[in-house]
């Protein structure tokens, strides 16, 4: 974990109240104690649970389609898309996109409570009321149950909102309470975000081997060990559980609340101050989550149609960017200038459009490591100057007095972009509009777009002054 920054540190003093410094050895600021590991532990949790409904929901409603003769939906392009993705073997990743769509509704939908609840609530109990619904959905979404899986996804993407709302607000209040710098505790919260997602990717998806089944072959429930999905749905729920006794140590230096009723008049007003006055940081942190929503699934199709690397290995691919994102936040609070952000964007677009380059290699060992190599530089080129914008948004957010509401809207915004970039591209390749290859055109003309709003954004050094 990286070491507080030094007292003086300007993004420390910026949002601390005048007369109190940070980890002094005594005053009101400091009861009870701040530490950062609880949230980061939450925010790992939150993020694993997540996850591993994710994986379980795919693999059963995958398990619901028929693999030798889809029956028509009534809808041509719905029927296009199915037979599509069952000839090449991309089911399962359809159906994650699909998911991963809804999921992202439900926390949009959600934003009007969760925006209010934000700012009414202390930060621990957001992480417990986000634990506690996201068990109880994974209770109801139990195949046995016989529940419609698709609107479960969007309370389970509300819920998880209120989880995103916490971790936003925790950012600028964690560094007024510990002393370090804004951007070294995003980065902290994010990589443990990553961590999470993760670990829970693979733990879902090991559940869903075990009591769930293989949806690419004929006798689907054979092929699990022990065909029992409650099983894999009461371990989420233990787990999640587990994560509500964890959230109960968050401790922020809280602000003093604002009603429910108060946030809720005050949503439409306070939302579009946030957005006009620091609309160059959402945006551009916006188009870098949306992104590298839209290369995970447009790399893995990449790999498997262009490269003629297997779907098994080629799933293997989403661990180096994991990687390089997570060290890419780690190392976010030391490239924390425009300039840094700006190259950064300018060299992740530049890696996106060459990325075919690595069709060339000769061997299928040397395009998988080619591949897996540009992969990790790319989580490390989203991820550090992304974390950089993120936090100094929080930050002011955090400065006027709502992180709340901040952190809501931080994830709206981002959430708004993962759908419209991350799925609309990934909805047009699977059903053939974009080729695998000229895909890797948009998202570097995105990557560009990003460098030039960032260009707007109030960034500086977090040692010196504002300008």
């Amino acid at each position: 974990m990286p070491g507080p920054a030094p007292i003086g540190d300007a993004e420390t003093r910026e949002l601390m109240p005048s007369g109190t410094t940070p980890n002094a050895a005594s005053g009101p600021a400091l009861e009870p104690p701040y530490t950062l590991w609880p949230a980061v532990l939450s925010t790992g949790l939150t993020g694993a649970g997540f996850a591993i409904f994710k994986m379980l929901l795919i693999s059963e409603i995958a398990m619901g389609f028929n693999l030798y003769g889809p029956a028509p939906s009534g809808l041509g392009w719905v029927d296009d898309l199915v037979r599509r993705t069952m000839a090449e073997g991309t089911l399962r990743e359809a159906i994650s996109q699909g998911l991963a769509a809804t999921l992202t509704v439900g926390i949009i939908v959600a934003f009007v409570v969760n925006a209010p609840l934000a700012g009414a609530t202390r930060t621990g109990r957001l992480f417990v009321a986000s634990s506690f619904g996201m068990g109880l959905i994974a209770v109801l979404t139990a195949p046995e149950l016989g529940a419609n899986p698709w609107p479960a996804a969007l309370l389970m993407g509300a819920f998880y909102g209120i989880a995103c709302a916490a971790r936003g607000k925790s950012v600028p209040l964690l560094a007024q309470g510990t002393g370090r710098s804004n951007t070294v505790v995003s980065g902290a919260i994010n990589a443990a975000l990553v961590v999470g997602l993760l670990a829970g990717s693979i733990g879902g998806n090991l559940l869903a081997r075990v009591f769930v089944g293989d949806p690419r072959v004929l006798d689907r429930a054979s092929s699990a060990v022990l065909y029992a999905p409650w099983i894999a749905h009461g371990v989420l729920v233990l787990f999640m559980l587990a994560t509500v006794v964890s959230s109960w140590g968050v401790r922020v230096q809280e602000p003093p609340p604002t009603p429910f009723g108060q946030g809720f008049r005050e949503l439409g007003s306070g939302t579009v101050r946030l957005v006009r006055e620091h609309w160059a940081l959402l945006v551009s942190g916006g188009i870098a989550w949306g992104i590298a929503a839209a290369a995970g699934v447009g790399c893995l199709l990449y790999a498997i149609n262009d490269l003629g690397i297997g779907q098994g290995w080629a799933a293997l691919l989403a661990l180096p960017p994991a990687l390089g994102a997570i060290l890419g936040n780690l190392i976010s609070h030391r490239v924390a200038t425009r300039r840094h952000v700006m190259v950064a964007y300018l060299l992740l677009a530049v890696l996106i459009a060459g990325f075919p380059v690595v069709e060339l290699l000769p061997g299928l060992l040397a395009r998988y490591i080619g591949a897996a190599t540009l992969l990790t530089v790319f989580g490390v080129l989203f991820a550090a100057p992304t974390n950089v914008i993120d936090a100094r948004f929080l930050l002011l957010a955090g400065k006027e007095g709502v992180a709340g509401r901040g952190g809501t809207v931080f994830s709206l915004v981002h959430n708004l972009f993962i759908l419209a970039v991350g799925a609309g591209l990934s909805a047009a390749l699977f059903l053939g509009w974009v080729s695998t290859t000229t895909q890797f055109s948009f998202l570097a003309g995105f990557a560009v777009l990003a460098m030039l709003i960032a260009g707007r954004a109030p960034l500086h050094d977090p040692e010196a002054p504002s300008r």
